[in-house]
């Protein structure tokens, strides 16, 4: 099970709802079609935003791997950072792991 935030009133769900238990939204749905992303996906880091684009697309093909040395390299984080960084961009972006 996996906490997500509803797109409609913003509260934490479990993935595994049917619905959202705040506004009554129907997260299944949701789950089943996978996230709706802009066609460049940004991200604020520290004050600068950076286009994550191509991270998130190798999370969605189910590459965390790739995504994370993507991370790395743009950023030039440490291990921990990237894992950290990686969690909130798949939390913005509404990706479950």
């Amino acid at each position: 099970m996996a906490l997500m935030n509803c797109p409609e009133c913003g509260g934490q769900v479990s993935d595994k709802a049917h619905a959202c238990p705040h506004c009554g939204y129907p997260i299944q749905e949701l789950v089943k079609k996978g996230p709706e992303l802009p066609e460049v996906c940004l991200y604020e880091y520290k004050g600068t935003t950076y286009d994550v684009t191509d991270i998130v697309r190798a999370i969605l093909a189910g590459d965390r791997g790739e995504a994370a040395g993507t991370l790395w390299e743009l950023l030039g984080l440490k291990r921990e950072e990237v894992i950290m960084v990686l969690s909130a961009i798949e939390n913005q972006f509404g990706i479950r792991p």
